[in-house]
């Protein structure tokens, strides 16, 4: 869905990136039209092993097959000496933060006047976990984020009446739709019209969602489990007082 549209030498950002298992799938299918995939999450440990994956350079403790079998002295070296940059392959580099999508920038503040903008963004099982008051805020700076009139954004999230939803029990509802998990996370599940809300022309972009069914089975113990999610691919769109960049 993205594939097809960042220029060569594109730009990537990751929010919700967990442990980095979407970046070599990203790297592998943009090819050489990606230069920079630039990966935020909220969990430090996350993006500790993250750059353990993706962020060594010659001579660290891990070796180039990936193993990371001193992990833990790879990350304190990458801290040392503030190493947050290094490719995965010759043409594609790897950018890791510790971010929250609400309250920080996406990128550290520009050295120019000239924001910086991105070709897409890949936003996977992260608004469900959000406040729902938070999610017009954290759109808005995926809008700020992206290339006006090119720039696309791919969301997958929760769907409505997926079985996980159907199954929480008394007291876990938080309100319509929103439930706290016994973990404590806290989970919204989607219609695709409310994605579409999120996601509206007032709000700069174009595009429609859609529902995604699947049964999942165990084989081992022969359970399947229903599954819906919603998922879309919104395109950033050229606003009057935007200019392409």
């Amino acid at each position: 869905m993205i594939t097809t549209h960042p220029p060569r030498g594109g730009h990537v950002l990751e929010l919700g990136c967990g442990v980095g298992n979407g970046v070599a799938q990203l790297a592998r299918s943009l090819g050489p039209m990606l230069r920079v995939i630039t990966c935020l999450d909220f969990s430090p440990r996350a993006i500790e092993l993250l750059e353990v994956r993706f962020c060594r350079r010659p001579g660290d403790a891990a070796d180039e097959s990936g193993d990371a079998s001193s992990s833990e002295t790879v990350v304190q070296h990458h801290k040392k000496n503030g190493r947050r940059r290094r490719p995965v392959s010759e043409e594609v580099v790897i950018e890791a933060r510790v971010a929250d999508v609400v309250r920080d920038a996406f990128f550290p503040p520009a050295t120019t006047t000239t924001p910086q903008k991105v070709d897409g963004v890949t936003c996977f099982f992260v608004l469900s976990a959000l406040e729902p008051s938070s999610m017009p805020r954290v759109v808005a700076k995926i809008a700020d984020a992206l290339r006006p009139g090119s720039g696309r954004v791919v969301v997958r999230d929760y769907g409505r009446y997926d079985q996980a939803q159907l199954r929480f029990g008394k007291g876990r509802k938080l309100d319509d739709n929103f439930y706290v998990k016994q973990d404590g996370t806290r989970c919204y599940y989607f219609d695709t019209t409310d994605l579409d809300a999120l996601f509206s022309r007032d709000r700069g972009f174009d595009g429609h969602a859609d529902f995604v069914c699947q049964v999942q089975a165990n084989r081992a113990t022969g359970l399947q489990r229903r599954r819906v999610f919603v998922q879309a691919v919104y395109r950033r769109l050229l606003a009057e007082d935007d200019e392409p960049r």
